[in-house]
């Protein structure tokens, strides 16, 4: 306190504009440390995984036979890498390889769902899964272990999807972009250009799109002659249906079991696309003319799964992005800035948005300080009352922003990523740097109607508090540093919670130890400057009221 805080105190009084500049400029460097894209704003933080997943999906109509063919060449390339790792490292990093034919189970956990669960079962879904050794003895990160295993699988034949990940959960693609537009038989057009485009960014891999064709149907047209007896899709459709599927005539009991009874054609006549050209249907007069008259019918693919949003058909592109190459912010960049507007010029209509991780992250972030608006305004209320001043509060509110500058720095310099998790542990930081300035308000306070002079109350406020703030300080910084230093998976989602609290709450004692003594000086300051004013405005208008009174 005598040999290092007083001189420094006394001296950043002298120059208490140029420290509180510094301060500002703090601020403008960390917001510039985000924007650079140093330090990275995500909505969890990466967790070292015991596990690395390929998911493979097939057409749809493919049998259980080209899965299992395709599955192969994923686990004959995880058998290479196996091998290939205990030569380098000296022991197996892999326990066990699982391979599933006709379901994903491990998605349907990632998803919160039950294995098995409908969209993740069908023969042209599988899946290959390696367990892994323990993070802590493992001497590869599993994510390296997932590009070393991606590059050796290569391109598999047909295969619609085939992803390699170590998340531990289901989370949204780094980059998802979204396409709606009108003429839905050239959407296939413009996402086949985009997929080719975004796979030549170096870092990006793992491109695919939402859009799976489905089994074989037969896709229906009608004919001008058609037209004009008045037939519709939908009423052809139904008596085909009727014709193929059945009408439902009766249900008979029998015991326990409710059997229906339905009309239609023999099983012969329903083997063959000839019966279809043959059929008669009825027109809405009730004549009756032979299909091939009103209606065409052509082999197609019908479509797995249909999405829409706000009544318009959409495709999502979606792809991952390696981090030591590049960066999904610097990928949307380059896409927004040259390959979109061309992409719209070509394609008039065309619209698009992108989603994924960002606008979750976003979402999540956008409610979490709206409660974090009405918590300040809360603690705000609370500090006015016994203070009785609008302004103090501000004062005592000063050390929240510099409590997260020190945040965003502890990421920085332990290279980590900005996650929600963080941010929640800024917002409960908040309430603990408070603590501390209103303390020191109080003894501020007091010391000026002592001394009749702020800054020597300002002197003496600090040199009071400086012992009971540093061990606060430091008692917390202790308490979660066991947490940071947890290499455990359970604890690597509080990692960053524990760097906010620990970081912040460093940089805002030495805000509070020197910043906010020198905002109730610049605050007097301008309470003397205010009344000089004052006198100034009185004295430049007493000799013009004179002269009205003497005359």
């Amino acid at each position: 306190i005598q040999s290092l805080y007083r001189p420094v105190i006394r001296k950043v009084v002298q120059w208490r504009y140029v420290t509180v500049a510094i301060g500002i400029s703090s601020t403008l460097l960390t917001a510039g440390l985000i924007g650079a894209g140093q330090v990275r704003l995500v909505l969890f933080p990466a967790a070292e995984s015991d596990n690395v997943v390929a998911f493979l999906s097939m057409p749809q109509d493919s049998p259980a036979e080209a899965t299992a063919a395709g599955l192969g060449r994923v686990t004959d390339a995880a058998l290479d890498l196996r091998n290939e790792l205990t030569a380098e490292l000296g022991q197996d990093q892999i326990r066990h390889i699982v391979s599933s034919v006709g379901e994903q189970p491990f998605r349907a956990v990632q998803s919160g769902l039950l294995s098995g669960a409908g969209i993740f079962q069908s023969e042209h879904l599988g899946e290959v899964h390696l367990e892994l050794v323990s993070s802590e003895s493992r001497l590869i990160s599993a994510e390296d272990l997932a590009t070393r295993w991606r590059s050796k699988i290569g391109q598999i034949p047909g295969a619609v999807e085939l992803t390699v990940t170590s998340d531990l959960f289901d989370s949204r693609k780094a980059i998802d972009l979204q396409y709606s537009y009108p003429d839905r038989e050239r959407l296939p057009e413009i996402v086949d250009l985009t997929q080719a485009h975004l796979a030549s960014y170096p870092g990006v891999f793992g491109v695919i799109n939402t859009y799976h064709g489905g089994k074989p149907e037969i896709k229906l047209a009608l004919t001008k002659e058609g037209e004009s007896l008045g037939f519709t899709l939908q009423g052809l459709g139904r008596q085909i249906r009727q014709a193929f599927l059945g009408e439902e005539s009766q249900r008979v009991q029998r015991g326990r079991d409710d059997i229906r009874v339905m009309v239609r054609y023999p099983a012969k006549d329903r083997r063959s696309l000839a019966s279809l050209e043959g059929m008669r249907v009825r027109t809405p007069a009730g004549d009756e003319v032979p299909f091939s008259t009103v209606a065409i019918a052509r082999m197609g693919t019908g479509s797995a799964m249909i999405t829409r949003v706000d009544r318009q058909r959409t495709i999502n592109i979606q792809a991952d992005v390696d981090e030591s190459v590049t960066t999904s912010d610097t990928v949307v960049d380059a896409l927004e800035s040259d390959f979109l507007p061309a992409l719209q010029e070509r394609y008039p209509g065309l619209a698009y948005s992108f989603e994924g991780e960002e606008v979750q992250f976003a979402e999540s972030i956008n409610g979490l300080f709206q409660g974090f608006a009405v918590a300040l305004f809360v603690m705000y209320a609370m500090l006015a009352i016994p203070l009785k001043s609008y302004v103090r509060p501000f004062i005592i509110l000063s050390s929240v922003p510099f409590g997260m500058i020190g945040a965003i720095w502890g990421h920085w310099l332990l290279g980590l990523h900005v996650s929600f998790l963080s941010i929640s542990g800024m917002a409960a930081l908040s309430g603990i740097v408070i603590n501390d300035g209103l303390v020191m308000a109080s003894f501020i306070k007091s010391y000026s109607n002592q001394t009749g002079t702020v800054a020597r109350a300002a002197e003496l406020a600090g040199e009071a508090r400086f012992r009971p703030v540093i061990l606060t300080s430091f008692t917390t910084v202790a308490g979660v540093t066991p947490l940071m230093l947890e290499s455990s998976l359970q604890a690597q989602f509080l990692i960053p919670m524990a760097v906010s609290l620990a970081a912040g709450v460093l940089f805002a004692t030495g805000a509070t130890l020197i910043v906010m003594p020198l905002l109730y000086l610049i605050l007097e300051d301008i309470r003397h400057g205010a009344r000089r004013l004052l006198r100034w405005g009185e004295l430049a208008t007493a000799p013009a009221a004179g002269a009205s009174s003497g005359d």
